[in-house]
């Protein structure tokens, strides 16, 4: 077996360290701990990328949020400010997406290569109550916090607008932390609707998230 580095195998992925100690722990991708330290299969990080280049490149902001407002779509919600602000050729090309994504049999994978960019994505490490958090009015749970989703555990999902995270941040002392416990989405504008939890979940990724974005797709 050739082994490489976390830090090489986040170069050949195109991901952040973080996310590949956080694959590897979830068994998304193969490898061994020596000690405290992770070594990687180097055939899994070469799969792994050629998938990344199948899916596709990233979508724009614009094109993630509405695209997100057409899964939304699919799941039974009506058609929002994010898909009006679409014209007609993006709305075609998303439409296609859609259907790549039904009928993929893994689609977690697709949303991971697609959606990067619909919102900010901070993790933090909060050492307070999180029930004080969560009861802050300028946050909205997402991701597993979602009814529809049977999820628990993991780091909590949290949508914040733009006009709020850096007053939330000092307040509740936030600290930056790629290990934290607190993932933040922030957004211009806060959605955290099944569709939207539903990304949050693929982003987050390993099998039994991956399962759950299928099954709800697959709805």
């Amino acid at each position: 077996m050739s082994l490489m580095s976390t830090s090489e195998a986040a170069s050949a992925l195109g991901v952040q360290e973080v996310r590949v100690r956080r694959m590897l722990s979830s068994g998304q991708l193969a490898g061994c701990k020596v000690g405290k330290v992770w070594i990687v299969d180097r055939a899994a990080v070469e799969a792994a990328a050629d998938a990344r280049r199948l899916a596709g490149r990233p979508m724009s902001a614009v094109m993630a949020r509405a695209m997100i407002d057409l899964i939304g779509q699919h799941l039974g919600a009506s058609p929002g400010a994010a898909w009006s602000a679409v014209e007609h050729r993006g709305r075609t090309r998303l439409s296609d997406h859609l259907r790549r994504l039904l009928l993929a049999d893994d689609p977690a994978p697709l949303l991971r290569s697609w959606l990067p960019h619909r919102s900010e994505r901070r993790v933090y490490a909060f050492r307070g109550e999180m029930a004080e958090l969560l009861g802050d009015a300028r946050v909205v749970p997402g991701g597993s916090h979602h009814a529809e989703l049977p999820l628990s555990g993991g780091p909590a999902d949290l949508h914040v607008a733009q006009s709020d995270i850096d007053d939330l941040v000092w307040e509740h002392l936030l600290v930056a932390d790629p290990a934290g416990d607190v993932i933040v989405h922030v957004e211009p504008s806060v959605r955290t609707d099944l569709a939207a939890c539903l990304v949050d979940i693929a982003q987050s990724g390993g099998p039994r998230n991956d399962a759950v974005v299928a099954e709800v797709l697959a709805r």
